[in-house]
């Protein structure tokens, strides 16, 4: 497996080096895996693609969905990709309020009855955006 991505709690770990839109999360440090968040359908005339991710039942409510989604908005952001969309079901209220509290919400609307489609601006890596705030403050 090789680390992708990381921060101070999970890893983003692929198969092979060279793919970039499928990764596994494990608790940093551990070969414990969590669940897996990929990246799909991006169109490079579109500059959009879709984010879908799954924690397994015992680890969820710990963060792990929040930081894979903060570590693949990043990677994004630095490949150049300005947005992303996410599918949810509309009774899936923890994946809701997952999108809606912690991601810049461009647009949103209702695909068919049950899946609310929500558009997300990309992060700038934290590190990135001290050093800009640091230089404007000098």
């Amino acid at each position: 497996m090789y680390t992708i991505t990381q921060d101070e709690k999970i890893e983003l770990k692929t198969e092979k080096e060279e793919i970039i839109n499928q990764f596994f999360i494990y608790k940093k440090g551990t070969n414990e895996c969590v669940g897996s968040i990929s990246y799909r359908g991006y169109h490079y005339n579109q500059h959009l693609g879709d984010i879908g991710c799954v924690i397994y039942m015992e680890h969820r409510k710990k963060g792990y969905a929040y930081k894979a989604y903060n570590l693949i908005s990043e990677l994004l952001n630095e490949k150049g990709i300005p947005d992303f969309w996410v599918t949810c079901n509309r009774r899936n209220t923890a994946s809701i309020k997952l999108i809606i509290h912690h991601n810049e919400i461009i647009e949103q609307k209702f695909i068919s009855d049950d899946i609310i489609l929500f558009r997300c601006k990309t992060k700038q890596k934290e590190k990135d955006i001290y050093k800009v705030k640091k230089y404007d403050i000098i």
